[in-house]
């Protein structure tokens, strides 16, 4: 079976996790830039609210048959 990937990413990590898949052994991955908030509802700076934040999408499709992809290890210095 299947199982398709979704992460959004920090513009400035986008290249670590990239480089971190292409390691694991994955380098089949679609890149899109979006632009989005959680739950801190965007950031202000002074009198000024970014409410959407530039952010990058990467998805990946990979078969969920094959071992370790179960939770796909990245190592900590690009997850935060």
């Amino acid at each position: 079976m299947k199982v398709m990937i979704k992460a959004i990413v920090r513009p400035e990590k986008v290249n670590a996790v990239m480089s971190a898949l292409m390691e694991s052994g994955y380098p089949a991955v679609t890149r899109m830039s979006v632009a989005g908030r959680g739950k801190q509802r965007g950031i202000k700076i002074g009198e000024i609210t970014y409410d959407e934040i530039p952010k990058e999408m990467l998805i990946s499709v990979i078969d969920e048959s094959i071992p370790g992809t179960a939770g796909i290890p990245l190592s900590p210095d690009i997850v935060h």
